[in-house]
């Protein structure tokens, strides 16, 4: 009888040896401090929002200022993007280069302008999904056009900056204001010809059958 405290003193003694000995094991340390730094890695959802709003912004200056070296922060290793005339980039040069392409082809004196209409992006921790449509404006050759694309993105934030993976733009490539534009001048151009043609071909036509009868 007086030897049941004893072993009750002993196993709880070995109780609390267990329990201190797997408080000070490596592993519960290493999953305490993992737990730690995911849940502090990243400012709130709406900070996060806050800052992908900001691109919006930075995009539209670069873009209708015709800078192109303010997105460089948002290009990494792995950048890649196809625009809508299905032209493909992966460094920023690259973007430059079509950049430079479309603004000589619109001629001297062009006017071009975009507004980008972003919806709520997608946040998966340090990845985003951005997508919305785009407002571009173009005066070229004394002719103005308004038309609409659509874009998505694909974003990581490393080190405090937002960092394109992938960008898609893409737009009806038959009904626009510009194709619209340039069917209406081919019809203009191939209609007035078809009614010369037309005219010449029934001028022939009434020579020979009218002519021919009076020499008959």
């Amino acid at each position: 009888m007086k030897m049941a405290p004893r072993f009750r003193t002993i196993r709880i003694g070995l109780l609390l040896l267990c329990i201190l000995g797997l408080m000070g094991h490596p592993d519960i340390h290493a999953q305490t401090n993992t737990t730690t730094q995911t849940v502090t890695a990243l400012p709130d959802e709406e900070a996060l929002h806050q800052e992908l709003r900001g691109l919006k912004k930075v995009y539209e200056d670069a873009v209708n200022s015709g800078d192109l070296k303010t997105l460089a922060p948002m290009f990494g290793p792995q950048s890649t993007g196809i625009i809508a005339l299905n032209q493909e980039f992966h460094t920023l040069p690259e973007m430059e280069k079509i950049y430079e392409d479309f603004m000589s082809m619109l001629g001297p004196d062009h006017v071009y302008r975009v507004s980008l209409n972003p919806e709520r992006s997608l946040i998966f921790g340090d990845i985003a999904i951005a997508r919305g449509t785009s407002d571009d404006y173009i005066k070229s050759k004394g002719h103005e056009f308004n038309f609409q694309s659509h874009w998505s993105a694909v974003l990581r934030r490393e080190n405090g900056n937002w960092r394109m993976i992938n960008l898609q733009a893409t737009m009806d490539p038959f009904h626009n204001s510009v194709t619209d534009f340039i069917m209406t001048s081919i019809k203009r151009v191939y209609g007035g010809v078809g009614l010369a043609i037309g005219l010449l071909l029934g001028i022939a036509l009434g020579y020979l059958i009218f002519g021919r009868g009076k020499k008959y």
